[in-house]
This record gives C-alpha cells, sequence and structure tokens, in this order.
C-alpha cells in the first residue's frame, strides 16, 4: 500500500525518459513485464503503455513499481528526489520512524527485521522513513478523527519483543510523536 494523500505531482512533471529507465530496470532485475505488473498491482497492458512511452504512469503507480522493483522512485524521475526523500503520509501517523528507533534500540538489523516481516530490506528502509505502507508491513485503519497505518507483521511484533503487531504499531506511534517532538 503506497503512502497515500494528496499528489505531489503530476504525470506531466516526468521527463519522457521515465519509459526507458522503467523498461532497464525491470530487464535488469529480470522481471517480465507480468511479473512486474502483478508485483505493482497495475495492469500489464499499463505496464506496456509506460515503458513505451504511449502513457506516463500516475505518481501512485510510480510508487508502486518503485517497490516492487526495489529502487528508490528517484531511480525512475530523477527531479522527485528531493522532495521524495522527507516524504511522510499526509494526514495519516505513519509508524515507520518509531519503528526504525525501537528496531535500532533493540539491536535488530535491518534486514533481520526485515525477513521476519517477509519483505526485502529495501522496503523495511522506505517504511522506516516513512515513503511507502507496504501490504505486507500495514494497513490503513480508518479512525474517528484521521486515519492512521497499523503494522500487521506478528512475527515482526514478536521479533522486537511484543504480543502482537497492534501493540508494536502503539509503540512505534507513541516512540515516533516523541522524536518529532524532540526535533521541532
Amino acid at each position: 500500500m503506497p503512502a497515500e494523500g494528496p499528489p505531489r505531482f503530476s504525470r506531466n512533471d516526468l521527463d519522457t525518459e521515465v519509459a526507458k529507465r522503467l523498461k532497464a530496470i525491470r530487464q535488469s532485475k529480470r522481471l517480465t513485464r507480468q511479473e512486474l505488473a502483478s508485483e505493482a498491482g497495475i495492469a500489464c497492458k499499463t505496464l506496456a503503455r509506460h515503458e513505451q512511452g504511449r502513457q506516463r504512469p500516475s505518481e501512485p503507480a510510480l510508487r508502486r513499481l518503485a517497490t516492487a522493483l526495489g529502487v528508490q522512485i528517484s531511480d525512475l524521475a530523477p527531479g522527485w528526489k528531493d522532495d521524495d526523500l522527507n516524504r511522510l503520509t499526509t494526514g495519516t501517523e505513519h509508524p515507520g520512524v518509531g519503528l526504525r528507533l525501537l528496531r535500532k534500540e533493540r539491536g535488530v538489523s535491518l534486514e533481520t527485521a526485515a525477513r521476519a516481516a517477509g519483505v526485502d530490506a529495501s522496503t523495511l528502509s522506505r517504511f522506516e522513513r516513512g515513503m511507502h505502507a507496504s501490504r505486507k508491513l500495514a494497513r490503513r485503519v480508518e479512525g474517528s478523527i484521521d486515519d492512521r497505518l497499523a503494522l500487521t507483521s506478528h512475527a515482526l511484533a514478536r521479533l522486537l519483543r511484543f504480543e502482537d503487531a497492534e501493540k508494536l504499531t502503539v509503540k512505534c506511534e507513541e516512540m515516533g510523536s516523541d522524536d518529532k517532538r524532540s526535533i521541532g
């Protein structure tokens, strides 16, 4: 589940080379169009149009493609780099910052935590920076005031010594809030 909120870029902001970069990265990862489209949650025909330069991907689609390829969005759209590095989900508390602090506090490596959560290390790293909300890591929960992301991996929760994913989520939110206050 990619980070949601108002789009920060329009398709017109993408240069025409995005098609070539997308195809080259997919081929370098030895993925078929069908495999990448399935992983990114888009139609194979849509991916073909993106790679052929007949249609520019939307921001959410480009984010899903980057995640599925295991690259930064800036690898596909270099002009988006500065903003993307600091992107937090708009209108949503993101437990990623707290998760990173907690993981480091407990001495758990990024790779070990990623394995427990069933994702690759780059996906977990982006999640910890608030850039993405992978379906394997979190789900959006509607609240009375605001939506929030709730962690879903009980294996990750147990690794970090929590009873379940909900208790881990609450602790990550607390830690993330404390960290934001100390920075601000």
